[in-house]
Parts: C-alpha cells; structure tokens; sequence
C-alpha cells in the first residue's frame, strides 16, 4: 500500500538525467528472449557479478524453470504456481493479462492503495475482534456459535503443496493475509473477510468466492509453523463457513462546523459465500492455465493498467 506508481520487473530502466531513454542493446540469448521479443518488451542486458544476461531471461529462466541452455517451457509434471488470494479474487477475473505479467514475470504496475480502506479495515478488525459470530449483524442463524479472532496471530496464512484435481501434473501452493478466523464451538473454522463497497450482494459473492475460498484451502493445508491451534486430534480443522462482512459508506456527519470531530455512517450486509472447492478448483485451474501460457493473455477490456502501457507504445515512449 502507499507506493508511487511504477512498473517492477525486467522491463524497467533508469532513465539518465536530461536524456533521451537508451538505446536497449538486444539480446543475444535469443532461446530465452523470443518470448519478450514477440511481445515488444523492451531488452536491457543486465550485469551483475560478472555476468552479462538479458533480464526478462533471468526472470524467465527463475519463474518458469527454463534451462540457461534450453528456454523451454517447464513439463507440467513440474509445473508449481503460487496463489494469492486477493489475485483470484480481483485481477484474474479483471484482467488475465495482467495476472499473467505477474505471476510469470513479476512485473506489476503498483498503484498506491487509498489509505481510507485501510482505515476502514483496521477499525472493523478492532471492532469485531472477541465478538460472538452471532452477533454480527446479518449471520445466518444455521451457522455454528463462535468467536471472531483478528488478532495478528492468525493474520498469515500459507499452504503446502495442493494439488489441482483437472490438472493432475500442477500444484499450487497459497499465501496471504487473513482478515478474521473463526473458531466455531464445535471445532470447525470460519473465514471471515472485510469489504467496504457498493456492490450488490450477488456481485460480491461472484467477485470474492474465489479469495475466501483460498484461505480455507490454506487453513485446511497450512505450511505456517507453531499453528496448533488449525489441528485437532491429529487432523486439520475443517472450515466450514466464509463470508464477508460488507460495510456501505452511506452518510458524513459532523457535529458542528468548528468541530473537528467527523462520524463517517453507513450500514452493514453478511454476505454467506457457500463452500464449492470444484467451482473453486475450476478457478485455479484457470490461474495455472494463465501462468503456464506461453503467449501473453488478451487485456481485461476495463483494464486501466494495460490502456496506460498501450498508450506509451502508441507515443513511442
């Protein structure tokens, strides 16, 4: 959050002071560049401890296990594709494109986040911490009595290797930041995720499904050490509910024009997302598709990033 807007990746190049940008010397390891080239990447040789490699190479070679001889891609028996969850939740269904940059290139256009969400979150994540389940406005009465915890105790969440069932040869492994866990009194889990929006309901079920849906696969396969607490007799918990609670900025209200006090109102929306690990598995099986595409994705038609990387290529800049 907060960082300047910025291209991270190969790509990048310092541009010296009150100069043209340089002129790129193309790269000769053309085994491992072909791909940049028929995307109209830029090439910077990249020089470190004396050694002179193009560095979409080295990307290529580190992400998707390319030999420094071969450049081919990897056999899916080795195919191994990290997740995050707020990714599946967002950028896969907004811009495949995009994912696709990040996840085999590392290359991503960080915008600064609004720091309002994040005051929001942390005020909700106060609020709710210790609170029974059931007294959040909008729970579904089926759903099992519990505590809230928001600590940061249990705010990372990392998985082992899962595999993915219709693609039989990847796996996926999953890591991220929790926003609240349940610990329901009959020892299942709940995954609870804070949203401010305007959404409808059905949008932001279609919209964080897949999200929610990772840090239950997460919990239930989780790599992080020292985490007695997702085990009960020798097995992991199960979690058995998710959901998001929906907070929807309605008013501003302020006492009194020499007040600096300010009340920010709105209201609150349970949003019940049902387990389906097949229609979340399909999901991920999209993700790795992505990743493993040798070709880089069409843009998201809404995409602001990729508008803004077509329009310098139309200047020439």
């Amino acid at each position: 959050m907060g960082d300047a807007v910025g291209f991270v990746g190969p790509t990048v190049v310092n541009r010296p002071s009150g100069r043209r940008w340089q002129t790129p010397r193309r790269c000769h390891d053309t085994a491992l560049c072909s791909w940049a080239l028929q995307h109209r990447q830029r090439h910077f040789l990249f020089a470190a401890k004396g050694r002179t490699r193009c560095a979409s190479a080295r990307q290529r070679t580190a992400l998707v296990g390319c030999s420094a001889s071969g450049g081919s891609a990897p056999a899916a028996a080795d195919l191994k594709v990290q997740l995050t969850p707020s990714d599946l939740g967002y950028m896969l269904k907004s811009c495949k494109r995009c994912y696709w940059l990040k996840n085999r290139h590392k290359i991503v256009l960080r915008t600064a986040f609004p720091e309002v969400f994040s005051k929001i979150d942390a005020a909700m994540k106060k609020e709710y911490h210790n609170q029974p389940i059931q007294e959040v406005a909008g729970v579904p009465s089926h759903w099992p009595s519990g505590v809230i915890d928001c600590s940061d105790a249990v705010e990372l969440v990392a998985s082992t290797e899962i595999e993915v069932p219709s693609r039989s040869r990847a796996s996926v492994t999953i890591s991220g930041k929790l926003d609240a866990l349940v610990r329901f009194d009959n020892g299942d889990l709940g995954v609870i995720d804070f949203k401010t929006s305007g959404h409808d309901v059905e949008k932001m079920r279609d919209m964080y499904a897949a999200q929610l849906h990772s840090y239950a696969m997460a919990l239930e396969n989780s790599a992080v050490a020292g985490r007695d607490d997702l085990v009960l007799d020798g097995r992991p918990r199960r979690v058995s509910h998710i959901g998001l609670v929906v907070f929807r900025p309605s008013s501003f209200r302020s006492p009194s024009a020499t007040d600096v006090a300010a009340d920010l109102g709105g209201s609150v929306d349970f949003v019940e997302i049902p387990r389906d690990d097949a229609a979340f598995f399909e999901v991920v099986a999209e993700a790795v598709d992505v990743v493993q595409s040798e070709a880089a994705p069409e843009p998201g038609r809404w995409c602001g990033a990729c508008r803004f990387v077509e329009a310098r290529r139309l200047i020439n800049l």
